[in-house]
């Protein structure tokens, strides 16, 4: 080879692992290059033949330095010299070693999967393009094994021909889509593959020198030769189809080498993004050559002075048109002169590339257009194009410019015609839409009378006098619809936007109505609508038109009235018109009130003055957007509202959905109800992480509130805008910030959270309510974003008024959509959105909006081309711009014709056009209307009735607490101490700063909260739900406006009888009239609402907390109370009781309830809770209660304590000597001679044992499920433990029950305790330090439950969950338990959708509802004010609640439903409320209560 051909590389950075650093005898035998630019070597150790993979990032800063990223070592193998290492994607390698091979997630440091498979492999290597699959090279073999990269399954095996005298795959590249293998064989040669194993070409080098390593980028192929020091590339694509074998030795085959480099001695090369990476396999060093050393123009022409000749350099110089007097002998002075002449750059050579074309120099273009395709600045394809092919292209765009412009003359022809016929086309469509209606009312009547005639055909006939009468009137019926619709078109025309709002307010259409007008159509006036619902409401119809005269006239349309009207209702038949009367919905006005106005608008009345003639009203814009004088549009400020949602989310879980974002709390993330919000926010000032705007490919999500934590990860599903057909291929970067309240910045962390990335979403998992935030790596991936197209318009006064026209660009959201209107309701819809879809990249041109005036009544003012910076439009929530039309005055038209054509345009794309025409007269809306509809829709509602109802509870120490909390100024905390009314002055600065709004209570629930308000915390929460399904009623009305909106009622039916049935069926006032309004007064629909609202009766424990509970009315004959399905038992003798009484038994289960001596003292019975609580008792009852001990009678004392509640803690106390306890096989007998809150200490004896279960659950699976939790509970073996655990697993937290319970014994011993947990399925994996669990047996042996939680990660979804859970006696070896779980995962699923998390109510349940009811009833008239403060005080309120139950309309409901919500009694639970009747001697309600009890008995399982 010619030495000349040869370029010295000089590496720009090295760098040596650790590895090689500190230790002797490593060698590399394998390299690989990511995408992020990090580097995976593999290797071994000679003495203890172990293998390795390190991942290093070489250090740019610092020399010979590098970071490791990953690290790990295998253990010794029998041939473990051959470990392989390849790149999968970002966080992902696989590695193979002998028969196996692993894929590696080093990101989590874990083995994802793990495949074997037949023979020895020896090398490796991944495709980059096409389907992404693994070539594994068997050693001593011509078979390649091709594995997916999903699942390491074996797709197919490959045989190499050719192979002769021992030949193998020593080392594999894969090239292309079309998956051409570069092979290099222990033949001394590199060769080249088909995917069909046919040999295609064949590489060797002088003196059959030994190809060392090969590396494979786009089209080359880079061979490192036996010297460690010559690097040749190749372009394959010309090799293969001159089907030559190519050697360094001869001429001919040298004219494919791309390039030839002299490098440091090196074993192995790679190359990626043009990057050169090299490795000493001794020494470990890495080292990388510069992209521009590479690739470089000398580099090209030491190729090319192979390639071409001097005849071909000759013909190349007549080619450009170099004279003969220059000098030009070769290549180099021939690219020497064309660059001088500025013909081609070192960047950019495609007019080198087009003559090597023309001329026919194949394998010279070949190597060019390689050299081009790897510069920086890249040259479009198109560009490449020889001057041949480039002037056939013009002469074909010449021709089709000939055929347009013939095209564009006959389409200007026309249009002219079009606009000459306009005015002619708009009086017949006026003409075409009166008889239109007309024959439509007729065709109607038709209907009708057919269908009675056709009644009428199966009685006698009548007399032929009758009939005559009866055709007469079916004509006069046809005349009559025929003049009714046309009566409609004319009194439609008249009518502008301004008057048609001002009848729909008038006549008390909805609202959902009256924003329908606003939305001005392109078919219909907002006349013809406004009539179109007046016949749907039944207030006009063919035979009483009196309602739209009295509106005519109260707006002052008193000409309409007469010249249309009046007639028409005159040739009514009096008979029809009483047989059909609509409701009176007006009066008729005074005759001498009605301000007349002109009817059309072409009439209105002109002043004259010194300066002229001018209207009678002054021509402004309303609204605060202005224009400058000389028109220019300003993207002008708007209030910024974020889209955000709140929920009341518990213990159960649930989903919030709100602008494409969804966050799903899982089962068990919140430990009680808690207040949740989603926050989107699109564009702020807030300082944000990352590189460039561009990386950002979502929008800014907080979760409110602020820094709260689960106990569970919540998943945040966000939509992005990246282009990314395969996810796997792009890596991305999670910020997650922490607000500090005292300086009011957020902390950025990155990195902390686990995430999942598909083509359209990605999820976040996190423990915190934060901000989030996600960022690609790369700034280069295009983005695509939709947005709304949405054009409003300002109300004029006048037609001849200008008219201020907004386009709006918004999210393609119907929350940053309806945030649009709500900002602008005063403006004026011109019909529907349109959608545009926006690609963003590096090199984006900006948004164009073009618009043009159509009519020449208004012309624009300014220019039409507006531009938008794309990176605004995409990053921004919305973007406003606001153009004028002037009113021509010198063209004089009846009705000007608003014309106005949008067009979206981007970076060459399909533009997206709008057309906007509407009459002057449908843009009319006075000031006065516009106060009216402003007062309509901001009429107090809830939020108002809520913000009074919070005010009125409010005193000044409250209020500045709340002020602290809220972070209200010194200034604004002072005026509200100062203030009278400090709870409403509060109310009103919280929402004037929009600290709270109708759709944002979370910062007052968490105030409230936080100052011990609980009960108007629920006030919120209740405001919340009821919210929640206001919202979604009245999105359905706006989607059904015009089409399905249910019809208002007029007149009022029955009111009073309908509030008197709820309140006779033991309803509060105030409820039922709630429950009536919600349900528009429908008795059945108003009785649910109520039951509803009541059921929380039920589902709320008493204090402390208890779960099984019975309740039974015993006399003094005695009697029992057992909770269901246990030993638990109540005996009262006879005697016991001197009069009936409510006895109650429950289990006490709250999460701060302890036992006596709790922690120094095995735990081996359940809290029992007896009540009334102090009741003496005339001879001892006897309690059973059941034990989980193992002991002979006579070795165990039992201790007897008596417990009481203070600050939710129970207190203990040692019971006087009349109360023993003794202990039987499964249960405790104690007797009592006073009822109250029971705790059992039994002594810590030596040969103590336990009973336990254990029992294992796993969390629920949706289709995104990744990480599994299996809870594995230990707990007393009794069965009160048991029914509590199953009902908080399975009833309220959701979980799947995996296996049936096991018993075993715990002996009292200091050993240790183990469980032992394998995974028996490929797809399902455990950390390591979960697989050997110690267990805490202090917890087994003290207390009553303990739980060991394992995350059990599922790469398959379509597999199963397969586990071995045991443990062992230490001495014996032998199991304590032993689980053996296999799970199919679509079972799992299956039961997951299927759960209930909430019982079917059953009629039982209806039934003890309704008898509760009743009972609040009674009490109500058993009850004084007097009575009522005495039983607060008994119960244990406070002075601030018992003084309002005193001062109430209705003391005893107002007191019952406040011991309700304090959970002080329930519908389940009345003892405490007996005991407090019969201390306060109200026998009669006492009975009442007794009564109900012996009704409606129960033994229940409560849910919180």
């Amino acid at each position: 080879m010619d030495s000349a051909m040869i370029t010295k590389l000089t590496p720009v950075q090295c760098a040596r692992t650790p590895r090689f650093s500190t230790g002797s005898g490593w060698c590399v035998r394998d390299m690989a290059l990511g995408a992020d630019g990090s580097v995976a070597l593999s290797g071994w150790q000679e003495e203890t033949r172990r293998t390795f993979i390190d991942l290093i990032f070489i250090d740019p800063d610092c020399t010979n330095t590098c970071k490791i990223i990953f690290s790990k070592e295998f253990e010794k193998s029998p041939n473990s010299r051959t470990r392989c290492v390849s790149y999968i994607s970002s966080g992902q390698i696989v590695t193979c070693c002998d028969d196996t091979i692993e894929l590696i997630n080093y990101n989590q440091q874990s083995t994802i999967l793990s495949h074997t498979f037949s023979g020895r492999a020896f090398s490796m290597a991944v495709s980059e393009e096409g389907d992404q699959h693994i070539f594994v090279g068997l050693y001593r073999s011509n078979k390649v094994i091709v594995f997916s990269s999903s699942g390491l399954t074996e797709l197919k095996t490959i045989t190499l021909t050719g192979l002769q005298n021992g030949g193998y795959v020593y080392e594999l590249g894969v090239m292309g889509a079309a998956h051409t293998l570069c092979v290099r064989i222990a033949v001394y040669k590199a060769s080249v593959y088909n995917i069909n194993g046919d040999v295609q070409t064949e590489l060797t080098a002088m003196n059959k020198t030994q190809a060392r390593s090969i590396a494979v980028s786009s089209e080359l192929m880079m061979v490192l030769w036996s010297d460690c020091t010559l690097i040749t590339a190749h372009h394959i694509p010309s090799i293969i189809e001159g089907g030559r074998h190519s050697s360094l030795a001869d001429r001919d085959g040298g004219r494919h080498i791309v390039a030839c480099f002299k490098i440091d001695e090196s074993w192995k090369i790679r190359i990626k993004n043009n990057r050169l990476i090299t490795v000493h396999g001794i020494t470990g060093e890495v080292k990388e050559y510069g992209k521009e050393d590479v690739f470089s123009l000398p580099t090209l022409l030491a190729a090319l002075s192979s390639t071409i000749n001097e005849t071909e350099v000759t013909k190349l110089a007549n080619y450009f048109k170099i004279t003969s007097d220059q000098s030009i002998t070769n290549i180099r002075d021939l690219v020497q002169h064309l660059t001088d002449a500025g013909s081609i750059t070192p960047q950019n050579i495609v007019h080198l590339i087009s003559a090597c074309r023309d001329l026919d120099l194949r394998d010279a273009a070949q190597i060019l257009s390689s050299y081009q395709s790897k510069q920086k600045h890249n040259v479009p394809h198109g560009l490449l194009y020889s001057e041949k092919e480039l002037r056939k292209k013009f002469l074909a765009l010449e021709e089709e410019n000939k055929r347009n412009a013939v095209l564009s003359e006959e389409l200007h022809k026309v249009s002219d015609d079009l606009r000459q016929s306009q005015n002619d086309h708009r009086q017949a469509q006026m003409k075409l839409a009166e008889e239109s209606k007309a024959l439509a009312e007729v065709m109607e009547q038709l209907k009708r009378i057919g269908g009675e005639r056709e009644k009428e055909t199966q009685q006698t006939a009548g007399s032929s006098t009758e009939d005559r009468q009866d055709e007469h009137t079916v004509v006069k019926d046809l005349s009559l619809a025929a003049a009714y619709g046309r009566l409609r078109v004319k009194v439609a025309d008249d009518l502008t936007l301004d008057d048609s709002l001002r009848l729909a307010m008038l006549l008390n259409l909805p609202r959902a109505h009256v924003d329908m007008l606003r939305r001005v159509s392109f078919i219909e006036t907002p006349g013809t609508h406004l009539l179109d619902m007046f016949m749907e409401q039944d207030i006009i119809n063919m035979f009483d038109v009196t309602n739209l005269q009295k509106g005519l006239l109260h707006i002052g349309l008193m000409k309409t009235n007469t010249l249309l009207l009046v007639p028409y209702q005159k040739d009514v038949d009096r008979d029809k018109y009483e047989r059909n009367k609509t409701d009176e919905l007006l009066d008729w006005p005074d005759p001498d009130n009605i301000a007349t106005r002109p009817t059309t608008p072409q009439s209105y009345i002109q002043v004259d003055t010194e300066e002229g003639i001018v209207d009678d009203h002054t021509t402004t814009v309303p609204g605060d957007h202005a224009t400058t004088e000389t028109g220019d549009r300003l993207e002008t400020p708007h209030h910024q509202h974020n889209p955000y949602i709140e929920h009341v989310i518990g213990q159960e879980g649930g989903t919030i959905n709100i602008a494409g974002t969804s966050l799903v709390v899982p089962p068990g993330a919140l430990e009680d109800n808690q207040v949740i919000g989603v926050e989107v926010i699109r564009d702020t000032d807030m300082y944000l992480p990352g590189n460039d705007d561009r990386s950002r490919i979502t929008p800014l999500i907080k979760l409110h509130p602020d820094d709260c934590k689960l106990s569970v990860p919540v998943c945040v599903t966000i939509p992005h805008s990246a282009v990314i057909p395969e996810p796997d291929q792009h890596a991305v970067t999670t910020y997650t910030g922490h607000k500090n309240t005292d300086t009011d910045k957020v902390t950025w962390e990155e990195g902390k959270l686990t995430s999942t990335l598909t083509s359209k979403t990605v999820s976040i998992y996190t423990n915190h309510l934060s901000y989030l935030l996600v960022n690609l790596v790369s700034n280069e991936t295009e983005q695509k974003h939709i947005i709304r197209v949405v054009p409003l318009v300002e109300g004029i006064s006048s037609p001849k008024d200008d008219v201020v026209m907004s386009v709006f660009l918004c999210k393609d959201t119907e929350e940053d959509y309806n945030l649009l209107l709500e900002d602008h309701r005063t403006k004026v819809r011109l019909g529907n959105y349109v959608t545009y879809t926006l690609v963003r990249s590096a090199a984006a041109s900006p948004l164009e909006l073009r618009v043009r005036s159509e009519d020449d009544a208004y012309s624009l003012i300014g220019e039409t081309l507006t531009k938008f910076d794309i990176e605004h439009v995409c990053r921004a929530s919305r973007v406003q711009y606001d153009f004028q039309l002037k009113r021509n005055r010198d063209i004089t038209v009846n009705i000007p014709i608003i014309d106005v054509k949008l067009t979206v345009q981007h970076s060459g794309q399909s533009a997206t056009v709008t057309v906007l025409k509407t009459k002057a007269t449908n843009l009319v809306v006075s000031a006065e209307t516009s106060q009216q509809y402003l007062a309509q829709i901001t009429e107090p509602g809830p939020y108002s009735a809520l913000k009074k109802e919070v005010a009125s509870r409010l005193d000044k120490d409250r209020c500045k607490k709340l002020a602290v909390c809220f972070e209200l100024t010194p200034v604004e905390r002072e005026r509200v101490l100062e203030d009278g009314e400090s709870g409403q002055l509060l109310m009103k600065i919280l929402d004037e700063r929009e600290l709270i709004m109708p759709n944002k209570m979370i910062g007052l629930y968490e105030g409230l909260k936080a100052i011990h308000l609980d009960k108007v915390a629920r006030l919120i929460l209740s405001y919340m739900e009821t919210s929640d399904e206001e919202r979604k009623q009245e999105v359905a009305e706006n989607a059904n406006q015009g089409s399905a909106v249910v019809k208002d009622s007029v007149t009022p039916v029955h009111r009073d009888e309908e509030l008197r049935d709820l309140l006779d069926e033991g309803f509060a006032r105030v409820d039922a009239a709630l429950a009536l309004k919600l349900s528009s007064r429908q008795l059945g629909l108003a009785r649910q609402i109520l039951q509803l609202k009541y059921r929380h009766i039920d589902s709320v424990p008493s204090s402390p907390g208890y779960y099984l509970h019975s309740e039974e009315v015993l006399t003094s004959l005695g009697g029992f109370v057992n909770l269901e399905d246990t030993v638990a038992q109540i005996h009262m003798p006879s005697g016991a009781l001197s009069e009936d009484r409510i006895i109650s038994l429950g289990i006490v289960d709250a999460p701060n309830a302890e036992g006596p001596l709790a922690g120094r003292t095995p735990r081996l019975s359940p809290i029992i809770r007896c009540e009334p609580d102090g009741l003496e008792l005339n001879k001892p009852c006897i309690l059973r209660i059941p034990h989980c001990a193992l002991v002979r009678n006579d070795q165990t004392e039992i201790d007897v304590y008596y417990g009481q509640t203070q600050n939710d803690r129970i207190g203990w106390n040692n019971v006087p000597s009349d109360a023993n306890a003794t202990m039987k096989s499964s249960h405790l007998e104690v007797v009592l001679k006073k009822l109250g809150l029971i705790g059992l200490h039994a002594a810590d004896h030596p040969d103590m044992r336990k009973r336990l279960r254990v029992i294992p659950f796993i969390s629920r699976m949706t289709d995104d499920t990744e990480t599994l939790t299996v809870s594995v509970w230990f707990y007393n073996d009794e069965d009160t433990e048991h029914k509590i655990l199953m009902h908080n697993e399975v009833s309220r937290s959701g979980r799947i029950l995996l296996h049936h319970p096991e018993s075993f014994t715990l002996e009292r011993m200091k050993k240790s305790m183990y469980l032992y947990v394998r995974s028996t399925n490929l797809h399902c994996s455990l950390p390591e330090e979960e697989r050997r669990i110690e267990i805490n047996q202090d917890a087994l042996w003290l207390q009553g439950r303990y739980r060991i939680d394992l995350h059990l990660r599922i790469t398959d979804m379509t597999d199963e969950v397969g586990l071995d859970i045991s443990s062992l006696y230490w001495w014996k070896r032998t199991d304590h338990f032993h689980f053996r779980i296999n799970k199919k995962v679509k079972e799992l699923r299956a039961e997951s959708d299927s759960l209930d998390l909430f019982p079917v109510e059953t009629s039982q349940h209806k039934d003890m509802v309704k008898s509760f009811c009743k009972l609040r009833l009674d009490l109500s008239r058993c009850i004084t004010a007097d009575t009522a403060e005495h039983l607060s005080r008994t119960m244990g309120l406070n002075k601030e609640t018992t003084s309002e139950i005193k001062h109430s309309r209705e003391p005893a409901i107002l007191l019952l439903d406040t011991l309700i919500d304090s959970s002080l009694i329930s519908m389940t639970h009345l003892s405490p409320l007996e005991k407090a009747l019969v201390e306060n001697s109200n026998k009669a309600a006492a009975n009442l209560v007794q009564e109900f009890r012996k009704t409606n008995r129960t033994s229940y399982l409560w849910n919180i």
